[in-house]
């Protein structure tokens, strides 16, 4: 598998197919059960859950649809985590759909609920999550930016996943290396 898989720049691939499914099956029986119970509030972690999911399936037109259903109840409820965990999601399936304009105001909104709640597991996950979609869009600037600040978060919290955003970089290093010094590219 490359870097830069059909133009999108290190997208996660499940390790193991068989349990990615299992987690799609429990995610939509969660999600069925809170429509069951005509509980919008309640649903709003299922299908975050389930969109996510569905994206890592690479099935993110179903996501981005099952996520724009339940965009309205996330934000009728900002200070609920779920809610911001579901923005998050929508972003990631839009930048997967090719929507990269859409993708950047989800990932801003989100990352403007992570930091105003202090949702810190949620902030180094869109921070990084948005620098490879800047990526995608030849904007390197940001990008560094937003994998550099994610780093950060990510060595404070002693996440493992630390050793993704030092990837990211240098993986960007190596393409703004690639790249013509009159290559026009927007950088901010």
């Amino acid at each position: 598998m490359s870097d830069v898989d059909e133009g999108f720049f290190l997208r996660f691939s499940a390790p193991d197919m068989a349990a990615l499914r299992q987690d799609i099956a429990r995610a939509e029986l969660r999600l069925a059960q809170a429509r069951a119970e005509a509980d919008l509030f309640k649903a709003i972690d299922p299908a975050g859950d389930l969109g996510s999911l569905l994206t890592t399936d690479r099935r993110e037109q179903a996501a981005r649809a099952l996520l724009g259903e339940f965009l309205p109840a996330a934000r009728q409820h900002p200070a609920h985590e779920p809610s911001a965990w579901l923005l998050h999601a929508l972003a990631t399936a839009c930048q997967y759909c090719g929507e990269r304009a859409e993708a950047d105001a989800l990932f801003a909104e989100a990352l403007a609920l992570a930091r105003l709640h202090r949702w810190t597991q949620l902030e180094h996950y869109v921070l990084h999550h948005w620098g490879r979609c800047l990526v995608e869009q030849q904007r390197f600037g940001p990008a560094r930016d937003c994998f550099l600040q994610s780093l950060a978060i990510r060595q404070t919290l002693g996440d493992p996943r630390q050793a993704s955003s030092q990837r990211a970089l240098g993986l960007l290093a190596e393409l703004e290396a690639r790249q013509p010094p009159d290559a026009g590219r927007p950088e901010r």
